[in-house]
């Protein structure tokens, strides 16, 4: 009977593991919306991961061009992306921190903040989803 409760627990937690969404490396493409005016655009992050090191290449575009940002910090946690890059346009510097959450297998959701450089001033936040490219 105690066999049979433990293999009980164990079957369900592997099966709520299993349902539960995993961050994987790769390419996501999406889109985002901010809540300045004209804030929308495309994105992708790829994402590489080298043992437990992981790096990300994040590009959006803005005003229908490509922007390509400089990782800042990377911090990965399970189903959770958190990252911070610099970047600039027309001259420039701003920094956008997201916080991007596997919300089903192969898809992510983040909210992000972009601050003006050096004085930390909002410029935008909003929200980006992209979905995972098959290989």
């Amino acid at each position: 009977m105690v066999r049979l409760a433990i293999l009980s627990l164990a079957t369900l937690f592997c099966a709520a593991t299993a349902a539960h969404a995993q961050l994987a490396e790769g390419v996501y493409t999406g889109s985002y919306k901010g809540s300045a005016e004209n804030s929308a655009g495309t994105v992708r992050l790829a994402l590489t991961r080298n043992g437990e090191t992981w790096g990300a290449n994040f590009t959006f575009t803005a005003a229908g061009r490509e922007v390509k940002c400089k990782t800042v910090t990377i911090d990965v946690n399970g189903d959770r992306v958190k990252f911070a890059c610099a970047w600039e346009f027309d001259g420039y510097s701003f920094e956008t921190t997201s916080d991007a959450a596997a919300a089903s297998r192969g898809k992510l959701e983040s909210k992000y903040r972009t601050v003006a450089k050096p004085d930390g001033s909002k410029i935008d936040e909003g929200v980006w989803t992209a979905t995972l490219e098959s290989k």
